[in-house]
């Protein structure tokens, strides 16, 4: 991938900062401030700019500045000595719009990936202490920056997965049941979920490698650390564990 330097980042009614700029330089930058200036908002910003939401988990209209109806994060990008301007604009109650060079953007999926980001904080913490599904999230996030294929799998399964789900409930409120129906979901789950699969599989034995090579430099070489990706498909394929599970998603009417 070439390399792509943030040169300025402008906000505009973007959480806390109601026209602020900033000029980065192309190595290291340090930002600081006392506690509530909104040095997390730049990052948050960043990350809107990458991922196209928030790394903090609230909504676009929630990172609208109170009393404002819009919001906009700009910056100006350099890659291979060409000058490029990537912006994200927010309105309460409209879709969310990126713009690549002044052109639109018309799918949020095809433009995650030409700004890929790395997002370290406090809370990565939970990522040993919470479910696997805060793991999830970082590998999903992780790996749908450089794959375009993984991404709409994973765009194509969990529509599927939520297809399915509205389907389970429909049967039970109205008490009646069409298996060909939901076997529809279930194979674009079963081909989505292969390569799901696969990628995360690959992912984590890559990742490996450098985890230990890490943790040798912070244990002085004296322990070993090791990272695993647990998944029913390792034993059994998703078509049988959706089978085997069936009887229980319809008395939960939700996919378990």
């Amino acid at each position: 991938m070439d390399k792509l330097i943030i040169s300025a980042l402008e906000l505009t009614h973007f959480k806390n900062h109601r026209t602020t700029h900033w000029d980065f330089n192309e190595k290291v930058n340090i930002i600081t401030g006392n506690n509530g200036n909104g040095k997390t908002n730049v990052l948050d910003a960043l990350h809107y700019l990458s991922l196209t939401r928030s790394y903090l988990g609230s909504t676009d209209s929630q990172n609208i500045t109170h009393g404002e109806s819009m919001a906009l994060i700009k910056a100006n990008l350099e890659r291979k000595g060409s000058d490029h301007s990537l912006d994200i604009g927010l309105k309460k109650g409209q879709k969310k719009k990126i713009r690549l060079d002044g052109k639109e953007v018309e799918r949020l999926a095809d433009h995650i990936g030409y700004l890929p980001v790395v997002m370290i904080s406090p809370m990565d913490r939970d990522l040993i202490l919470d479910a696997a599904e805060t793991r999830r999230k970082l590998v999903d996030a992780t790996i749908s920056q450089n794959s375009r294929s993984y991404l709409n799998a994973l765009m194509n399964y969990n529509k599927a997965l939520g297809q399915r789900n509205t389907t389970l409930k429909y049967f039970a409120s109205n008490r009646t049941f069409d298996a060909s129906l939901l076997a529809l979901y279930d194979d674009i789950m079963v081909e989505e979920g292969s390569v799901i699969f696969q990628h995360r599989k690959s992912f984590t034995e890559e990742l490996q490698p450098a985890i230990q090579r890490f943790y040798e430099v912070l244990s002085g070489g004296k322990e070993e650390v090791s990272v695993k990706y647990k998944s029913s498909l390792h034993e059994k394929g998703l078509r049988d564990l959706l089978a085997d599970k069936l009887d229980k998603d319809k008395v939960l009417q939700y996919t378990s």
